[in-house]
């Protein structure tokens, strides 16, 4: 028994990223060959191996005929195995008369007889291997707990605060972890579906320590950076579509953050929270929540209420108050970028003159949508956002997609038909260039889209911007 756990451990240390990647690096078999046998291009096939991207159920089949491997054991369900079932597998690859996986949906034999002319020996050989580092590799990956425990365990712990020692050292190491999540995030390399899911990891370890009796002197910094945790899995709960988890993520960091007293923290997840709203439809709700955020204004970074006061503006437009937003506009243009007095400010917020003018761009459309004998409004709006985006460098390009459609929308609003589909295709095109799908320049194409059809657009005009639309994440 000690040595097939030791051959376990051997296994996972010499996993391969996934069974696909190791299935072809096994067999020999060059990347470009097979992207052209299957008929999809290099990068397309990069994306595959790497998991960037999920592989649809027709070319699965494909890969399965090229490489000579049956589609079940290349692309696995995603379900964790037991430790008895790694000891199945690991017995298996020693036993060269076969082995018969078994699942939820039942056994499937992978060893039929040579003479039936299924696999030679060493493809078999092969295969075994690559299905045992496969599941121990698929055992450690899905390991990270679930969102939902993780916030009933995290909303038990706020509120109460027991008398552990805990080395300084680990604190610095989690706050540089979470530092480099919130980087991550605003880089936008990882789509937010696979950043999420180290983050809970992380989570996870700092749940663990609360759980624990810490010193006074160092449970507050451990909150805080529970809390901002917390908020950043909100944030990318948001933009994978899962908006309940997103709100729960949300509160945990408003409670973190009255636990430590951190009105900077809570008025930032007050601030998410009311986008979160806002794009679920209920406008006066997110006013509601915008206002707790500025509640605390005086005692927040002024980046912060610039950002906060710019989401109000944005309501106050959509719910057809034109002076209140303009007003708050004009507040969010005053604020002066200063560095963050703590660590945690610089990451929460980063409001810039892009993210400015895109508020203020979205307010004037806005109010021409409540208001559409104001045209003045659609004339201003094009002016600030074509203009801002003439304006992007490289660390405020990932703004690209939502100005596009913005724009868009201001030649629809003038009954420009043609132009306004060419900026949408291109807002569409840019969106499908990211792994970072970002949810709200998706929602605000849609609604561009059910407009053109309500404005009388053909289908032709629209058959193009469908057919983009189908290649982005939704």
């Amino acid at each position: 028994m000690e040595e097939i756990v030791k051959q376990a451990g051997r296994l996972q240390e010499a996993r391969y990223p996934n069974t696909l990647d190791s299935s072809i690096r096994s067999l020999g078999m060059r990347k470009a060959e097979i992207a052209a046998k299957i008929g999809i291009s290099k990068n397309t096939m990069s994306r595959y191996i790497q998991g960037s991207h999920p592989v649809p159920n027709h070319i699965r089949q494909r890969f399965a005929d090229v490489l000579g491997i049956p589609e079940a054991l290349l692309f696995p369900p995603q379900v964790s195995p037991s430790p008895q079932q790694h000891l199945s597998l690991l017995q298996a690859s020693m036993n060269p008369s076969g082995v018969i996986i078994q699942s939820e949906k039942g056994r499937f034999d992978i060893t039929q007889k040579e003479e039936e002319g299924f696999m030679d020996p060493a493809r078999r050989n092969i295969l075994m291997k690559t299905v045992t580092a496969a599941a121990v590799f698929a055992g450690e990956q899905l390991a990270a707990p679930s969102a939902q425990e993780l916030v009933e365990r995290l909303s038990r712990i706020f509120g109460s605060a027991p008398p552990h020692l805990i080395d300084k050292q680990s604190v610095e190491y989690l706050q540089l972890r979470l530092e480099r999540s919130w980087a991550d995030q605003r880089a936008r390399h990882l789509p937010p579906q696979a950043l999420l899911r180290y983050l809970l990891k992380d989570l996870s370890e700092l749940t663990n320590l609360l759980e624990r009796s810490l010193p006074l002197s160092l449970r507050p910094r451990i909150v805080t950076i529970t809390g901002a945790t917390a908020l950043l899995a909100g944030i990318l709960s948001y933009e994978a579509w899962n908006d309940a988890q997103s709100q729960s993520f949300y509160q945990i960091a408003i409670n973190a953050a009255r636990e430590t007293e951190n009105p900077a923290l809570e008025a930032v997840a007050w601030g998410w929270n009311s986008l979160l709203a806002q794009y679920s439809g209920h406008p006066e709700q997110a006013l509601h929540y915008v206002q707790h955020g500025l509640i605390s204004q005086a005692q927040v970074h002024q980046e912060i209420v610039g950002w906060l006061a710019a989401i109000e503006a944005e309501l106050y437009a959509t719910l057809g108050n034109a002076r209140a937003s303009l007003q708050a506009l004009q507040r969010a243009s005053e604020i002066k970028g200063e560095p963050g007095r703590n660590w945690g400010e610089t990451f929460w917020a980063h409001f810039e003159p892009s993210q400015y003018r895109g508020y203020q761009g979205i307010c004037y459309l806005r109010l021409a949508q409540n208001e559409p004998a104001k045209r003045r409004y659609v004339d201003r709006a094009q002016e600030v956002l074509q203009g801002t985006l003439e304006e992007l460098d490289r660390s405020t390009r990932h703004r690209r997609p939502t100005l596009i459609v913005d724009v868009a929308t201001t030649y629809a609003l003038q009954d420009k038909k043609e132009q306004a589909l060419q900026y949408a295709l291109q807002a569409a095109q840019s969106l499908s260039e990211t792994r970072f799908i970002s949810r709200v320049p998706v929602l605000r194409l849609q609604s561009l889209q059910a407009f053109l059809c309500h404005v009388g657009a053909s289908p032709t005009e629209l058959g193009a911007l469908d057919a983009a639309m189908k290649h982005l994440s939704l």
